[in-house]
């Protein structure tokens, strides 16, 4: 999206992307009824749920964080479990953070009158950060690379942390 907002014939594309961001975080039709994609641009994608929930439906993250709730509430005390559970946890906190910022860039870019206005570009900017902190997580010094703690994990993280506790024994608590 960044490479096509900076030139004239990349807006379509750019807008098309923008439209397909949103309707993967908020769910077709509460992107669509929200207002915040506009009347004006097609849908790109037909979901019925995102990423993040909308106040009538839950989306995947909060509905995985009420299973992993349910994993640390009945972890008793198997601490592998119990810290693996809590890792994911974390993950999902920073991944629901940063698709937050990124919908609120897209929403910025969607929004836009003029796709090469300066502050579109920085938008732009701005998801694309975001969108690489959710997946791959955030660097905190000095740590080499994204770890479990919050504000470090993204969806790498908890995908790693959920095949740690697919590995666990299941034990009668």
């Amino acid at each position: 999206m960044v490479d096509s907002i900076q030139v004239q014939q990349g807006y379509p594309l750019a807008q098309r992307q923008a439209t397909r961001i949103i309707e993967l975080i908020d769910g077709s039709q509460f992107a669509r009824s929200s207002g915040d994609l506009p009347a004006s641009l097609p849908d790109m994608l037909s979901l019925p749920v995102g990423l993040l929930s909308s106040p009538t439906q839950a989306g995947y993250i909060d509905t995985l964080a009420v299973q992993v709730n349910k994993i640390l509430m009945s972890a008793g005390d198997t601490s592998a479990l119990h810290q693996h559970a809590q890792n994911v946890s974390n993950a999902l906190v920073d991944l629901k953070g940063w698709l937050q910022q990124m919908r609120s860039y897209d929403v910025q870019i969607l929004k836009a009158t003029n796709l090469g206005d300066p502050a579109v570009l920085n938008a732009a900017l701005l998801l694309k950060q975001s969108a690489g902190d959710a997946y791959t997580g955030r660097t905190i010094p000095p740590n080499e690379g994204p770890t479990s703690a919050l504000n470090s994990a993204g969806a790498n993280q908890a995908y790693i942390e959920c095949q740690y506790l697919a590995a666990l024994d299941i034990e009668r608590v």
